[in-house]
């Protein structure tokens, strides 16, 4: 329950505030930070004003304008030619017009959060528990972190470390158990698998989609084509279930491990696999309602050996690092491990 406080949208507001004023949208929005909005323009930008009322120390930056840009391209060109401060959210692609002397700063932040390979256990062939075991036992991560640059760590469980409940729960890397699984879901050889496909957002998770197509190929010889697409597009395609296998994240909502285990629950909007699975439901929510710390853990690590291993519904590929760029003119930056940006701690020089 401390941990679930954590998450913002359980942040106190004045209840007779927003019964007068409605709470949504400014110049109605009501809120008790640091800063207030005065001034959303959806898709383009948000601009924030200190807070006069705030109760706490009075920020350092009067005014903060948050703009939303969801073309790479253009967002690198604003950065690298000096119309903003600070660029989130930075690829392998953002930093190879960055050098150590260009006066640009490189921050990297922890994130609780887990990247891993979905696949569609609803249609074939990857509703193939066989098939997906095939897979999970080729995919060997230990390439990822050079592949990409950016400070990625491996995953080996869908829970992150520094979470109570993160343990090593990956199916081990073996070709002989992959070949072995492979016949065991009716195919003699590779070139009996139908053609397969990724799913990914063009750009960021594009190098991690051809990482996992030429794992694939080396170790089983399996055709793979990838399908990287815009954001919106990518989420419309995922949530109607039109893919094979699909490139994911998902970051913490709060650090606990029932803010992981609970996204692949058969019911959950969350989890577009079309895979079910009574007993990891069961086990799931057991743990949610155990005060018991160890017999929680103990329950979410049965619940997550349903879903790594005994049905492979998810491979975990790696941990990734908040990563930004930062102006010359930026003192103090800091973002905390479940990705929240607090303008209160920022400093210019």
């Amino acid at each position: 329950f401390v941990t679930l406080l954590s998450f913002w949208v359980t942040f106190p507001q004045r209840e007779d505030l927003v019964a007068k004023k409605g709470w949504d949208l400014p110049p109605k929005i009501v809120t008790l930070g640091p800063y207030t909005v005065t001034k959303w323009e959806k898709g383009k930008q948000i601009v924030f004003e200190r807070n006069a009322s705030y109760y706490g120390a009075k920020p350092r930056v009067e005014h903060v304008v948050a703009l939303i840009e969801p073309v790479n391209e253009t967002a690198r060109k604003l950065f690298f030619d000096g119309k903003i401060d600070a660029l989130l959210n930075v690829t392998a692609e953002d930093l190879v017009d960055f050098t150590p002397d260009s006066g640009k700063q490189l921050r990297q932040f922890e994130y609780l959060a887990t990247v891993f390979l979905a696949f569609n256990a609803a249609h074939r062939p990857t509703a193939s528990a066989e098939l997906r075991r095939a897979i999970a036992q080729v995919l060997d991560r230990s390439g990822l972190q050079a592949a990409l640059k950016g400070g990625q760590s491996p995953a080996d469980s869908l829970i992150p470390k520094g979470i109570a409940g993160y343990e090593p729960m990956s199916m081990p890397v073996s070709i002989d158990q992959a070949k072995l699984a492979l016949l065991a879901a009716g195919y003699k050889s590779a070139a009996d698998v139908p053609p397969l496909s990724v799913l990914c957002i063009e750009g960021r998770l594009t190098p991690v989609a051809e990482y996992v197509r030429s794992q694939l190929s080396r170790g089983l010889d399996l055709k793979v084509d990838l399908k990287c697409v815009a954001p919106a597009e990518y989420a419309k395609l995922r949530k109607a279930g039109k893919f094979q296998m699909v490139i994911a994240q998902w970051g913490a909502d709060y650090p606990d491990a029932s803010s992981f285990m609970e996204i692949f629950l058969s019911d959950a909007e969350s989890n577009y696999t079309g895979w079910r699975n009574p007993r990891y439901d069961r086990l799931v929510n057991v743990a949610g309602g155990t005060l018991t710390v160890l017999e929680r853990l103990k329950t979410y690590s049965e619940a997550q050996r349903i879903l790594l291993q005994d049905d492979a519904v998810i491979v975990p590929l790696y941990y990734p690092k908040i990563t930004a760029l930062l102006s010359a003119s930026v003192s103090e930056f800091e973002i905390n491990a479940l990705n929240y940006l607090f303008f209160k701690r920022i400093g210019l020089k």
